[in-house]
């Protein structure tokens, strides 16, 4: 046995901690969504402006050793390319730690690898035009090697990024989807409240109303079957008590008045019986009266 506003009470709280749970579910997989596609985002950004500097450093490194070879093997381009290749290296080591894949960093490490074995060979004495020749050659070749790892790495890094962009959409979309999916179940679950508790309800209490029209119309045959577990079926129980004792009693109430209607038939037919004898006696005393005014008209006659 269950009150109806216990029922009412525990449904709402399941409904609402329903809605609660799916609604801040959602919720937070969507800021999750969110916040991972704006960490993608600034990571993203922060490659590609390592990248950037890698390729500045990398261009420093090219412009001081060529003007080192050219201009008379002067120390001061030597220092100006050995700052370049500090930078780059440090903005390549930072670059790791950005969630690159690894093997775009350690081609690109081997190929300046190359450039750095390159610059270590040269020698502070002025060459020959040829060997100089040479060696321009090689720095262009590395560094069109290396500037074009270095695209590559901004390709990969863009994919990567548009890839978990699209993963985030796909993400979002899932996550609205389901918001509606949410919503059709929290409509559900107020229907089936409705269903349930509301309808079931409402349908007691027309049986009620039918039963006690019927009583009223001295129906007193008519018995309700209201089985809610709640307040509204032990409120039938009783109605059907009540009209059991009203059957009882109009019962008890007609035997008596048929006992009673018996009892006036028979004090009337006495009552006609003594009538009809009284009629009988009066009318045996006028004809004796006639008889006897007859009688004394002859005595009178005789006289």
């Amino acid at each position: 046995f269950m009150k109806i506003t216990t029922k009412f009470i525990l449904s709402s709280l399941i409904a609402g901690g329903l809605m609660a749970t799916l609604t801040g579910g959602s919720s937070f997989f969507f800021w999750q969504a969110e916040n991972k596609m704006a960490i993608s985002q600034e990571r993203t950004k922060e490659s590609l402006n390592q990248v950037l500097k890698l390729q500045i450093n990398l261009g420093d490194e090219v412009i001081a050793l060529k003007d080192f070879i050219l201009v008379n093997r002067d120390a001061a381009d030597m220092a100006k390319y050995q700052t370049a290749k500090s930078n780059f290296i440090i903005t390549l080591k930072e670059l790791e730690g950005l969630q690159i894949d690894l093997s775009y960093i350690d081609s690109i490490s081997r190929s300046h690898q190359n450039l750095i074995s390159l610059a270590d060979s040269l020698s502070d004495t002025v060459t020959y035009s040829g060997e100089k020749e040479l060696d321009l050659r090689k720095i262009n070749s590395y560094y069109e090697d290396i500037e074009s790892q270095l695209d590559n790495l901004v390709n990969e890094i863009q994919r990567q990024n548009q890839q978990v962009n699209n993963e985030n959409e796909q993400f979002r979309s899932a996550v609205v989807f389901s918001q509606y999916i949410i919503s059709s179940i929290i409509l559900c679950s107020y229907l089936l409240q409705f269903y349930l508790i509301l309808l079931p309800i409402s349908r007691s209490l027309k049986k009620l109303q039918e039963g006690t029209d019927l009583i009223g119309s001295k129906d007193l045959d008519y018995r309700l079957n209201i089985k809610t577990g709640d307040e509204i079926e032990d409120l039938s129980e009783n109605f059907n008590k009540m009209t059991n004792k009203l059957q009882e009693f109009y019962n008890s109430l007609e035997e008596k008045v048929i006992d009673r209607t018996d009892e006036l038939q028979v004090i009337n037919e006495t009552l006609e019986s003594e009538v009809i004898e009284r009629i009988q006696i009066e009318g045996q005393l006028n004809h004796a009266l006639k008889e006897m005014q007859r009688s004394q008209k002859q005595l009178q006659g005789i006289i």
